[in-house]
């Protein structure tokens, strides 16, 4: 059974766990994915990718987990004569579909009923985006699984704050931010919606700020032990790579911080980042703003995307991206080679 979860009705009481659902919403997903992929490239990336897998070059400075996790499907899919591509584009629609199921699972464990969690589970997947990077070469599809992951710790922290719970949550989301740097974000937004919706009282909040404390640290160490673990199996010792701790990401950072922000950009980017890429889920915010009963949640989101856009405008305004989107798809498609050519034998990431 599963416990009323904090935005459940004052009157829901403990219901089935509905694995069924969530493994139908997976699997409804890993559908989409193969359903959708078209055997095409996002940006440049993905053949640098692709060509570091099939060499063994497998310690990314900022993103750690996705080349290893990548060169793992490949490896076990070329026993059954998968080529590369298609293998390291399984691994995004696998862990896409994951997420989608562990996000259902999170829906339910927050307190939404059976049919309003597999509609909020089929509108996050049905984000244009969130589907399209489950079928191509590029981290965030793998990373998306990792994110479904730790949104269900966070729901069952949620559900009976404790501190394990909370240090479960922050080590699911530290091996998230190990997939994917932005992951290192996902502290404070957990932070805001379990303050938001768990409403300790004036006596448990000092514990409930412990407890949120050792989510924090739990985020971080694991993400460092993740990246230490992968260093060390992929024997990195390319003096060209970034390998102390979070050196990639404070470096990549530091630097376009010292290039000149377009703040005036920062709307336009909002729309061509967020809004479009991510309909309908990206105009729910704005509509909660008008239903009282949901205008807590539209607040919470709207600040988790301000930090967002700040970031992306950090990141993105000094560089021609207006026109030229990251995350919008049609725009971001090249199409060239000859994806069937990366079949060769792949070098091992261990030195063990």
């Amino acid at each position: 059974m599963i416990p009323r979860g904090p935005l459940a009705n004052a009157s829901a009481a403990p219901r089935p766990r509905l694995l069924g659902d969530s493994a139908l919403v997976a699997l409804g997903t890993l559908l989409l994915c193969w359903l959708f992929a078209r055997g095409v490239w996002h940006g440049l990336d993905g053949s640098q990718f692709l060509s570091d897998i099939e060499h063994g070059a497998l310690f990314h400075d900022r993103h750690v987990l996705y080349k290893p996790i990548a060169w793992l499907f490949a490896k076990v899919l070329h026993w059954f004569s998968v080529p590369l591509f298609s293998a390291v584009v399984a691994a995004s629609a696998c862990c896409t579909a994951i997420g989608a199921g562990f996000v259902h699972r999170a829906l339910l464990g927050l307190g939404l009923d059976r049919r309003d969690a597999a509609l909020a589970a089929i509108a996050a997947v049905g984000c244009f985006s969130i589907l399209y990077f489950g079928t191509l070469i590029e981290i965030h599809g793998v990373y998306f699984g990792f994110v479904g992951i730790a949104w269900w710790a966070f729901a069952k922290f949620a559900q009976a704050p404790a501190l394990g719970r909370a240090m479960l949550t922050g080590a699911a989301g530290g091996v998230a931010a190990a997939a994917h740097a932005t992951g290192q974000l996902l502290p404070g937004v957990f932070a805001a919606c379990a303050l938001a919706w768990c409403r300790p009282t004036r006596q448990d909040f000092g514990r409930f700020l412990v407890w949120l404390a050792a989510l924090a640290v739990a985020h971080f160490a694991t993400a460092a032990l993740a990246s230490t673990l992968v260093l060390r199996l992929t024997g990195t010792e390319d003096p060209a790579l970034k390998t102390g701790l979070f050196e990639g990401s404070i470096s990549f950072v530091s630097g376009y911080l010292q290039m000149h922000t377009v703040w005036s950009n920062a709307a336009p980017l909002l729309v061509q980042e967020w809004v479009l890429p991510y309909l309908p889920v990206s105009l729910l915010p704005l509509l909660a703003l008008f239903a009282p009963r949901f205008r807590l949640e539209g607040l919470l989101q709207l600040g988790c995307i301000g930090v967002y856009l700040g970031a992306t405008t950090v990141l993105l305004s000094p560089a021609p991206t207006l026109g030229h989107p990251q995350y919008l798809p049609p725009f971001t498609l090249i199409e060239y080679g000859d994806p069937e050519e990366h079949t060769s034998e792949l070098q091992s990431p261990c030195n063990l």
